[in-house]
């Protein structure tokens, strides 16, 4: 069983080297755009803050947030988003009792469907919120999640 874990890794890394090399994975980039002040923030008014940088929020019928009502166990909560706002460039979900609300944030180009399917954790009962930022504006919707066994 070693040998199968060493060799996997083996692979993976090689596979990491080759990427790099090629210049397709660039990890510096990756976390230049990294806003720590929303993952790190442990309210849901404070992650959605750093998010928008403070600009305002639009609640919009625009975004479609498919959640279960009721999910059994917090560890696996299925979301899939549709952002249907001409020009959105980035698709974030949170989660209103985790102890750090945000969860994701994709920024997305032209060239994709602005959509997106996730499973995520949930502390206990409450709302997920997608937020969408699309040409400089920031809008969001929201579904209430009840939860049986919590996730975090």
């Amino acid at each position: 069983m070693q040998r199968r874990t060493f060799l996997g890794a083996t692979l993976a890394a090689a596979e990491c080297a080759l990427l790099a090399g090629a210049g397709l994975l660039k990890p510096q980039r990756a976390l230049a755009a990294w806003p720590a002040a929303a993952f790190n923030a442990e309210t849901l008014d404070a992650a959605l803050r750093a998010l928008s940088g403070g600009a305002p929020i639009s609640d919009s019928d625009a975004i479609v947030l498919q959640a279960p009502e009721q999910a059994a166990d917090g560890r696996t909560v299925p979301v899939d988003v549709i952002s249907k706002i001409p020009g959105t460039r980035s698709i974030a979900l949170l989660s209103e009792k985790n102890p750090f609300p945000a969860l994701s944030r994709f920024e997305l180009t032209p060239a994709v469907s602005p959509s997106l399917s996730a499973r995520i954790k949930m502390g206990g009962t409450g709302r997920v919120v997608a937020l969408v930022e699309a040409d400089g504006r920031y809008y969001s919707t929201s579904r209430r999640v009840e939860v049986a066994v919590g996730g975090c």
